[in-house]
């Protein structure tokens, strides 16, 4: 079978497409780490904040796990994956965040994205 030019542009443009799919995931997970990291006993909070996180699972993600970082970390993948990536992103993630007073954790989430990370965290600068 030979494969014709539109062939190998809809392969490349899917290949795209999950590379950035994987890519986007990769990045939600890493502020998944960093709020359920800060967020502390607030998780269940957030949890009810997230659409299509039920009371149910929240309370399983309770009497799963025992820190409190993993049931953070495991209330936002079920988030994730409940919305999908257009659904879950990290603007709805800031909002939630803020409606919960965790406005220190939002700010954070908007700073990673406008500096390298290899300058620390904002408040590594919180006292030049």
């Amino acid at each position: 079978m030979q494969i014709i030019p539109m062939q190998l542009y809809t392969v490349g443009k899917r290949m795209a497409e999950a590379i950035n799919y994987k890519e986007a995931k990769e990045e939600m997970e890493k502020h998944f780490q960093f709020v359920a990291k800060e967020i502390g006993r607030d998780w269940k909070k957030l949890g009810r904040k997230l659409k299509r996180i039920t009371k149910t699972i929240i309370e399983n993600i309770d009497d799963e796990f025992q820190s409190t970082e993993e049931k953070a970390y495991q209330v936002l993948m079920k988030w994730y994956q409940a919305n999908g990536q257009a659904g879950a992103t990290k603007e709805v993630l800031i909002k939630a965040l803020q409606a919960i007073d965790k406005t220190s954790i939002a700010e954070e989430l908007v700073y990673r994205d406008h500096c390298d990370p290899s300058y620390g965290t904002r408040q590594d600068f919180a006292y030049i």
